[in-house]
């Protein structure tokens, strides 16, 4: 039996095996070139959901630059609105003049 062939060899006639071996290489032929168009796809997707990931680190980035607004509420009692006050170097929480005490 040869190594490279997945089938037995011994007593066949050369035609024959040549026909085997033709066979079984187009069936190798097929398979790498499925195998091809399957790597190329998972390519794409990985450059896609690469580009996804930097498109969203570059909102989040954005976002996060972005400066906290400051709700300070009047008691209600006092009929007065609210005022709004932005706090550019804190990036923590929003606060309230009730919760604040």
């Amino acid at each position: 039996m040869n190594n490279f062939l997945p089938f037995n060899t011994d007593n066949l006639p050369n035609r024959y095996i040549g026909i085997q071996i033709h066979r079984y290489n187009n069936i190798l032929v097929d398979r790498i070139t499925a195998l091809e168009a399957e790597c190329a796809m998972l390519r794409q997707r990985l450059r896609d959901s690469q580009d996804q990931g930097a498109e969203l680190r570059v909102w989040i980035a954005q976002l996060l630059e972005l400066p906290v607004i400051e709700v300070i509420e009047q008691s209600e009692e006092s009929g007065t609105e609210s005022d709004v006050e932005v706090d550019e170097g804190s990036n923590d929480s929003f606060t309230t003049a009730e919760s604040e005490g």
